[in-house]
């Protein structure tokens, strides 16, 4: 029992130092403010999850090649990349970040790119009762409106 504790604290202490690292890598935090988050329309969006914080990132700043090929740097390694995002509504705005008032967003100008914090996901992966494990439950914070034109499929 004695070696388990300090193995644990060493585990925190690196958890603890790589989630600072990357908080710490030039990342500049632009917060709940009301610049207009303004991308082209029907672009494909990437994004980007810090597992700690549970927030996710969105960026139109790269391309499929691109973001395919891209690595997080060291220093990010408790963040992973996301599938890509593709809408297929008529039109969809978000109508703030989470955490923030109606109109504000969050920004994160980081890896050379502006990314707009979209997400605040709040559980990952519990399994409902009765379904066998078939099912993965996710809980998350999300503020956008989307739309369908009359006659435009719903995909």
């Amino acid at each position: 029992m004695k070696n388990r504790l300090p193995l644990r604290l060493s585990h925190c202490a690196l958890i603890a130092l790589a989630s600072l690292t990357a908080a710490c890598s030039g990342a500049e935090i632009e917060q709940c403010t009301a610049r207009l988050w303004t991308p082209t329309a029907k672009k494909q969006g990437f994004e980007l999850i810090d597992l700690p914080s549970g927030e996710v990132w969105l960026t139109r700043d790269w391309d499929q090649q691109t973001f395919n090929a891209f690595d997080l740097p060291l220093s990010w390694s408790l963040w992973r990349k996301n599938d890509p995002r593709t809408g297929a509504a008529s039109s969809g705005r978000f109508l703030h970040s989470p955490g923030c008032e109606a109109g504000e967003f969050t920004y994160m100008k980081a890896l050379g790119r502006e990314f707009l914090h979209v997400v605040d996901l709040a559980n990952m992966g519990e399994t409902p009762p009765g379904t066998g494990g078939l099912v993965r439950m996710v809980s998350l914070t999300k503020h956008h409106v989307i739309k369908w034109d009359a006659g435009a499929p719903i995909q």
